[in-house]
C-alpha cells in the first residue's frame, strides 16, 4: 500500500467559453495527484492531509472517495481549502496563483501524525509545496525522518516560485528532504531552479550517487533522464496534441512507482541494485502516463488499461 503526504485542493483552470474566460474547479494538488494515478492504476492507497470542512473540503473528501482513495489520515479542519488560479499560455503550460494564509492543507501539526503506520504502508510520498509552508513542512519533514529507515520514500520537489521564490531557502530544506529519499522525480525547471546552468543528466547522475537510489528528471518534448548510481539513460518522449500540462508529472511518478512496485522494486537496496537498462519499460509507462494527462484538462490521470493501449498504438 502506498500514502502520499501533502496538500488537498482545488485548481481553478481558466477556460475560455463563448469569448469569456471563466475558471473550472478540478480536484489537485500534486501529492492528491499521485494518489488519484496509483488508484487508478489499481494500487491501494491513502492521502495524508488536513482537508477542510468548508464546500471545496466536502467536494474533496467525496472526490477521494469515488476514486478509492483512502481518507483514514485526512484529518477535518474548520479552516479554509487551498485554491489555486490557474492560467494556461499557448502550449497549455500553467501559470500559478496561489491563495494559501491560513489555509487547512498547509496547517498541520506534529499532532496530525500517526503515531505508527500500519505495516500494510509498503512506499511514502512527499512533495511540492507542503514540503516547504509552515508548519505542515515541519510536520511532513519530521514524519520522512521517522520513516526513512522503516519504508520507501519516494519525493518530488515540484517547486512553485510563485510559492518559494528563494533558492537559496529551499537549497536549505532540499538536501536534507534528498538525503531521505530512496526515489526523486524532478522536471527540468525544478533542476533548473535548484542548479542554474547545469543540465537533467548531470544533476540527476549526481543525485543518484550521492542521496536516492534513482533519480530521474522529466523534460518535457525532449523526454525522460534516469540514473541509478551515476549511470544514466534517456528515454524519449512521445507526440501529443497538449491540452495542458497540469498534474503530468504526478502521473508519471504514480506510473513509475506502480511499475516500481510491480517489479518488487519498492526498497533502496533492491532498486540500487537495479540495471537501469532494465527500467526503460517501466519509465517508458510513466512517460507514457504522463503523455496522456497533458492531452486532457487537469489532472485526469489515466487508467493502467489506457496505458497499454498506448503504448500499444492503439
Amino acid at each position: 500500500m502506498f500514502l502520499t503526504c501533502g496538500e488537498a485542493l482545488v485548481d481553478m483552470i481558466a477556460v475560455e467559453i463563448g469569448g469569456r474566460r471563466l475558471f473550472e474547479p478540478v480536484i489537485g494538488g500534486s501529492p492528491l495527484n499521485v494518489a488519484l494515478g496509483l488508484a487508478r492504476l489499481g494500487r491501494r492507497v491513502a492521502h495524508l492531509t488536513r482537508l477542510s470542512s468548508d464546500p471545496f473540503g466536502e467536494e474533496i473528501a467525496a472526490f477521494m472517495d469515488r476514486e478509492g482513495i483512502d481518507r483514514r489520515f485526512a484529518a477535518r479542519s474548520p479552516r479554509p481549502s487551498t485554491l489555486v488560479h490557474v492560467m494556461l499560455d499557448r502550449h497549455g503550460v500553467p501559470r500559478y496563483a496561489f491563495h494559501l494564509e491560513g489555509a487547512a492543507d498547509r496547517s498541520m501539526t506534529l499532532g496530525d501524525l500517526p503515531a505508527d503506520l500500519p505495516a500494510e504502508i509498503d512506499a511514502i510520498h512527499f512533495g511540492s509545496i507542503s514540503l516547504l509552508l509552515e508548519p505542515t513542512a515541519t510536520t511532513l519533514r519530521a514524519l520522512m525522518r521517522r520513516e526513512a529507515t522503516r519504508r520507501f520514500i519516494a519525493l518530488d520537489p515540484n517547486i512553485r516560485p510563485a510559492v518559494t521564490p528563494d533558492p537559496a531557502a529551499v537549497l536549505d530544506r532540499f538536501d536534507e528532504l534528498l538525503a531521505h529519499a530512496d526515489l526523486i522525480k524532478a522536471s527540468s525547471e525544478d533542476v533548473a531552479f535548484l542548479h542554474p546552468g547545469e543540465g537533467p543528466e548531470e544533476v540527476a547522475a549526481r543525485w543518484s550517487r550521492s542521496g536516492p537510489a534513482m533519480a530521474v528528471v522529466t523534460d518535457g518534448e525532449r523526454g525522460v533522464v534516469a540514473a541509478i548510481g551515476g549511470r544514466t539513460i534517456v528515454v524519449p518522449a512521445r507526440p501529443v496534441a497538449v491540452l495542458d500540462t497540469v498534474g503530468a508529472g504526478d502521473g508519471f511518478q504514480a506510473a513509475l512507482l506502480d511499475r516500481l512496485a510491480a517489479r518488487g522494486l519498492l526498497t533502496r537496496g533492491a532498486l540500487a541494485a537495479a540495471a537501469i537498462e532494465d527500467l526503460r519499460p517501466a519509465l517508458d509507462f510513466a512517460a507514457a502516463a504522463a503523455t496522456l494527462a497533458c492531452g486532457r484538462r487537469g489532472a485526469d490521470l489515466p487508467r493502467a488499461a489506457e496505458v497499454e493501449a498506448f503504448l500499444a498504438g492503439r
